[in-house]
């Protein structure tokens, strides 16, 4: 597309294949087998079924250690900080501190005044969550949001009478008038 004003070229609806005649499913996963095909196209493939089994019983092995050690995913982890479990969780850590400080100073303050201790703990949730660079920034904004709403009162909506005619206008004028001069001096 060299002119702007082209429209990009529509294509069909069609399945992406990663790689044609490569099945993802549990089923084909488990049944895979040593292929001799792929000895000396695919570097470092093994060069016998033996080879093929022993390298799948070490992989089985250390991805069940990786797991019970918990290194296994990525779970706690944001995208943009792979490898950097360890940071994320002394930032996460930090910002439940400073959080914990902030709703503390809150309460004493008068500020808020939460009825329930989960409420309590809600707001200290969304301070950590706002608070935390980890956290991606629109969820950040939506914990903000939660924190303003539950600290601070929303301005008053003005209400503005729409008069469509004159005469209704003079007699709301007048009713009310009426009711003011009849009413019992105290």
């Amino acid at each position: 597309m060299t002119n702007p004003s082209e429209k990009p070229r529509v294509r069909p609806n069609r399945k992406r294949v990663w790689c044609p005649g490569f099945d993802t499913s549990k089923e084909a996963r488990a049944n895979r087998a040593w292929d001799p095909n792929k000895v000396g196209v695919i570097a470092s493939y093994p060069k016998t079924p033996e080879d093929w089994e022993k390298r799948r019983d070490v992989a089985r092995k250390n991805a069940l250690a990786r797991h019970a050690e918990g290194r296994f995913t990525r779970l706690g982890v944001p995208d943009g900080w792979a490898g950097r479990k360890h940071e994320v969780q002394q930032i996460r850590t930090v910002a439940r501190a400073e959080a914990e400080v902030i709703v503390k100073y809150m309460i004493d303050r008068e500020i808020v005044t939460p009825e329930d201790p989960r409420a309590e703990e809600a707001l200290t949730i969304a301070i950590e969550i706002a608070r935390a660079k980890t956290v991606q920034p629109a969820s950040r904004l939506q914990a903000a949001r939660i924190v303003l709403d539950f600290t601070k009162q929303k301005p008053a909506s003005k209400v503005d009478a729409t008069v469509r005619k004159a005469e209704d206008f003079l007699s709301v004028l007048a009713s009310e008038a009426l009711t003011i001069e009849h009413q019992p001096e105290e």
